[in-house]
């Protein structure tokens, strides 16, 4: 801030008037003391508001995601509570498509998946929390860390025929040294599959693995029926009755 200050007008204009050296001043109230820094000081400025834009962007965008993430795992619950009803279905495995392979996010779609149905509700969502389910997401091809997030869940009435743990490492040994568990609960557990490129692993290629090594577990265990599976989506088996299922 230059030395150079000059008195203002009396009243509420009341002070100094300071020339920054740029064209341009401040007005300092009665007692106010100049700023060090002047232009720097400015600069910073500019620096921490573009900062706090970015930041509230970055926000918007994750509410925007989350909201997103559980309206599809939330409509996904429906169907596999509608199929468990009608079928028996007490195992289900998946993509979800729009998680965009945040394990963060992979777990909202898995809790929104679960969450108790609400009657009140106009869209039924949710209601699957009796199903064990173990969903997957692939991030982008091109970014860094590219691989394919999963989410492992088996309630309590389940544990007998499946544990949870024993599942989730079931991907972990198929897919050394790049997978890890990240979150380990009671019934949940998530990971993250890393592509290995060097080693010949792929993103799209680990992606079409990882669906055949859930369910082949599932089978060993008699969990699902010893059956093919062309989709990637357990939903499959129920298309002949879907006029009988209530989406």
């Amino acid at each position: 801030m230059p030395g150079a200050m000059f008195p203002t007008a009396a009243g509420a204009e009341a002070g100094r008037w300071c020339p920054t050296g740029s064209g341009s001043g401040i007005h300092l109230a009665p007692g106010e003391a100049p700023a060090a820094g002047g232009r720097e000081d400015k600069k910073a400025a500019k620096a921490a508001e573009k900062a706090a834009k970015a930041a509230e962007k970055a926000a918007k965008d994750k509410a925007k995601l989350i909201k997103t993430v559980e309206k599809e795992g939330g409509k996904k619950g429906v169907e596999i509570a509608g199929a468990a009803d009608l079928g028996g279905l007490e195992f289900f495995c998946c993509n979800m498509m729009l998680v965009g392979g945040s394990v963060e996010m992979l777990k909202l779609s898995m809790a929104a998946m679960n969450k108790e149905s609400d009657p009140s509700e106009e869209e039924m969502k949710g209601g699957s929390g009796h199903v064990g389910k173990m969903i997957f997401s692939a991030t982008a091809e091109d970014v860094e860390g590219a691989g394919v997030a999963f989410v492992a869940y088996v309630p309590d009435s389940l544990k007998e025929k499946v544990d949870v743990k024993d599942w989730a490492n079931e991907i972990i040994t198929k897919f050394p040294p790049t997978a890890e568990i990240v979150e380990e609960a009671p019934n949940v557990i998530a990971g993250f599959v890393k592509s290995d490129p060097d080693n010949g692993r792929f993103l799209l290629k680990d992606k079409d693995n990882l669906l055949p090594i859930a369910r082949d577990y599932l089978k060993s265990k008699n969990a699902i029926p010893q059956v093919e599976q062309d989709s990637d989506d357990d939903m499959e088996w129920a298309n002949d009755a879907e006029d009988e299922i209530e989406w």
